[in-house]
């Protein structure tokens, strides 16, 4: 497959909700970077696909291939609920994507933070959108946010199988 079509897969899995297909299109090393969150290896960045996608049943993202290679540039339009309020956030981004054997091994996201604080966050995003300790303190709500997903679907999962081992156990005492 093509650096492109691979590409292309990824976002229109993303436009359709598929977070699944979209992480597996990821290399297990990626390299993954964006204007909030920083660096974020392949769980964290499965993970937060997941979340976003999860939460947000309403996202919309539209996209349009800017460059085709060795790098693939996309730019993409992504419409979202934000926050408690369910602020309407319109997100423009620049994400450029390298590909081996298949798979995503680089993604970078950027977009404007302050446009996305002004949106998210109404006035003080606005007023503080600009300022590096803002900026601080939403990367370190995020990661807050994302670990908490993370650290809930693992106990979910070890709960669902702590519940199979105890009816495997009930049925073989039988």
């Amino acid at each position: 497959m093509k650096n492109k079509e691979v590409v292309v897969k990824f976002f229109t899995a993303l436009s359709k909700g598929d977070w699944k297909l979209m992480n597996n299109l990821y290399s297990k090393d990626v390299a993954f970077s964006d204007t909030v969150f920083g660096e974020l290896n392949y769980s964290q960045i499965t993970n937060l696909w997941e979340m976003l996608l999860t939460e947000n049943p309403d996202l919309s993202a539209n996209f349009k291939i800017v460059e085709d290679g060795e790098v693939v540039k996309v730019q993409w339009v992504m419409v979202s609920k934000f926050g408690q309020k369910h602020r309407k956030v319109i997100l423009n981004i620049l994400s450029t994507l390298e590909v081996s054997k298949g798979k995503i091994i680089k993604h970078n996201d950027h977009f404007d933070f302050k446009k996305w604080a002004k949106q998210a966050l109404g006035i003080i995003g606005w007023m503080l959108g600009s300022k590096q300790s803002f900026k601080n303190r939403i990367k370190e709500e995020a990661f807050i946010k994302l670990n908490s997903f993370i650290d809930a679907k693992q106990s979910s999962q070890l709960g669902s199988v702590a519940s199979k081992t105890s009816s495997t156990n009930t049925q073989l005492e039988k």
